[in-house]
């Protein structure tokens, strides 16, 4: 070591000329490093004392094509896999990326036979040696977890409803899946070999700093329950960001052309306080402050599915064809500006309901990180009806990423104190994390919140609206 170091002391020793402009190089490098560290201190500080502005907002690319997979993701994942039992619920990348994992299998085994078992049946898929659990943000007809895993071609029925399921690969893939109203039922599984425990470690390990240790609760409720602390994001959320659209003529051609609406041939007016109303043959656009909204002239009027799926001369439609129609809308819109759908926020699939005259709805949420926002309005509402779009209703709010992070109370404590003050007559629905809108807050961060329902029934199993 001495002996090298004499020789790089000569080396320096006989170039003085060299030394000296090395030494001058490196003096003004230390010194921009400096101006740019206590520039970027400055500015951190800054952005802490000044209120949220519209141009601070940073958003991912936003594609073309529309994956309706991407607009659907469980609120939460748990594996168990030689030994470890883990879950995930927070980070919408990465749940994006696991969730995919099992799109084969969910698409497959769910467009299979099924019957109906005890709800004891469900929870026995918690002792088996590897599983995958997951739990939707909503209760969702079991044809909806089919379609958005794999855009298949099933025509959407509402008869069994998934709140919750259980993937059981030393069980051939079968799957156990339970709704809210505490009724389960198996799918038969097909023994492919969609993935083995092997993989399910693996998973694991490759994911290992977003995943956490989580138990199923010992109470009536029987559900999911972190044992260990989550680190979340912080955020916050500006409304009424629609109202960008009315000063920009680009976009509001962009969007009248979205709509099937002609620009250079418009019945067009502007209504105070409201916004500009847009009038065609089959129907009707608003451009409001905090929404965009379409209403069909009549029940059998509205913008036929196959103007964004481009497949004229079909006949019958699916549910995918519905959800992929109305995740088109959306990333249309939100590539305009990600201000006007969302932000740095999701737009997931909420629910889909039918109605006794054959009208599908689609409702969407905000989420943030795949976490649910909560105290705000559904991110959209589209109606269906024999190939048509009958309404639509995009509501317009920006969330920011503020790339912040903090750790959250441990689930188990929050659990004990939300059971201990529930209400006389109630019980709790549901325990997750979310994110409870503010729109004046600087900053918001995700909080565990209870939701709480009336009995009305008990059962083996848990409590029962």
């Amino acid at each position: 070591m001495e002996e090298k170091k004499n020789q790089i002391m000569r080396i320096l020793g006989s170039r003085p000329i060299q030394n000296a402009a090395l030494v001058l190089l490196t003096a003004v490098v230390i010194g921009l490093t400096a101006a740019v560290i206590a520039l970027l201190t400055l500015n951190a500080a800054f952005e802490e004392k000044v209120p949220f502005r519209m141009e601070q907002i940073s958003a991912s690319d936003v594609v073309d094509a529309s994956d309706i997979g991407e607009h659907f993701l469980p609120s939460f994942i748990g594996i168990r896999a030689k030994g470890e039992q883990k879950g995930i619920s927070s980070g919408y990348n990465v749940v994006c990326d696991v969730y995919s994992v099992f799109s084969h299998v969910l698409f497959d085994v769910l467009g299979g036979n099924f019957r109906e078992v005890a709800e004891e049946r469900f929870e026995g898929g918690a002792a088996e040696q590897s599983f995958v659990y997951m739990k939707y943000h909503s209760e969702v007809p079991y044809q909806t977890i089919s379609v958005c895993a794999g855009g298949g071609e099933e025509a959407y029925e509402t008869a069994v409803g998934v709140y919750e399921l259980f993937i059981l690969p030393d069980k051939g893939f079968r799957i156990l899946v339970r709704s809210m109203d505490g009724k389960a039922y198996e799918f038969d599984g097909t023994y492919e070999p969609y993935f083995t425990v092997d993989a399910l470690a693996e998973l694991l390990q490759s994911y290992q700093r977003n995943f956490a240790d989580f138990v199923f609760s010992a109470d009536s409720l029987f559900e999911p329950c972190f044992t260990e602390r989550v680190r979340t994001k912080g955020m916050l959320v500006t409304e009424k960001t629609a109202a960008l659209i009315q000063n920009r003529d680009n976009h509001i051609s962009d969007i009248l052309r979205l709509f099937t609406f002609n620009p250079d041939k418009l019945n067009t007016h502007e209504e105070s306080d409201i916004g500009y109303v847009y009038v065609e043959n089959h129907g009707v656009l608003r451009l409001l402050d905090d929404s965009v909204e379409y209403t069909a002239a009549s029940s059998d009027g509205g913008i036929s599915v196959n103007s964004y799926l481009m497949t004229y001369g079909k006949k019958g439609y699916t549910l995918a064809d519905y959800i992929g129609t109305a995740c088109l809308i959306a990333d249309k819109v939100k590539a305009l500006s990600p201000h006007y759908a969302g932000g740095d926020g999701e737009i997931l699939l909420h629910s889909a309901e039918t109605d006794e005259e054959g009208v599908l709805t689609l409702r969407f949420m905000y989420t943030f990180d795949n976490l649910p926002l909560s105290g705000c309005e559904p991110a959209m509402e589209v109606r269906f009806a024999d190939g048509r779009m009958l309404a639509f209703r995009l509501y317009s709010v920006s969330v920011r990423n503020l790339g912040t992070q903090q750790n959250s109370l441990m689930e188990s404590w929050y659990r004990d104190v939300a059971l201990s003050c529930c209400p006389s007559g109630e019980y709790i629905v549901d325990i997750r994390q979310v994110y409870p809108v503010d729109f004046y807050a600087e900053s918001i961060d995700a909080e565990w919140a209870a939701v709480y329902g009336r009995i009305v029934k008990e059962t083996a199993g848990r409590t029962r609206k």
